[in-house]
């Protein structure tokens, strides 16, 4: 996990080869974040694609919670180049639990949800 005390979030790399679904990236970053604690279904993905991605390249995956309640979570996310300094994507992917979050996963999430307010 990235140290932020406004906005924790956690950052994963993965390489990405030419004809990769950005998509694929961003959910194995939540894969890795939440690991195999509690099963969940995908219920939505936005995305707004940036700049496009130029070949083959390690991407780096932000990964914060928007939004949280005791069977959805919706996991906002920004797509860049390693260092951060230029984005390709951002978006946000809710996932429905298939019963109820674990206490576990749900104290996880809540310590990487987004605490920076509107007007900042």
């Amino acid at each position: 996990m990235f140290e932020d005390t406004l906005n924790p979030r956690f950052v994963f790399h993965s390489f990405l080869r030419a004809g990769d679904d950005v998509t694929l990236h961003i959910d194995r970053a939540i894969e890795r974040w939440q690991g195999a604690i509690d099963a969940s279904v995908d219920r939505h993905l936005r995305i707004e694609f940036l700049h496009p991605i130029q070949g083959a390249q390690t991407v780096r995956v932000d990964l914060w919670v928007e939004d949280l309640d005791t069977s959805v979570c919706v996991y906002g996310f920004l797509l860049s180049t390693p260092d951060g300094n230029a984005a390709f994507a951002r978006g946000d992917r809710t996932l429905i639990g298939s019963s109820r979050w674990s206490a576990e996963l749900f104290e996880r999430a809540a310590s990487l949800r987004k605490d920076l307010p509107a007007y900042a």
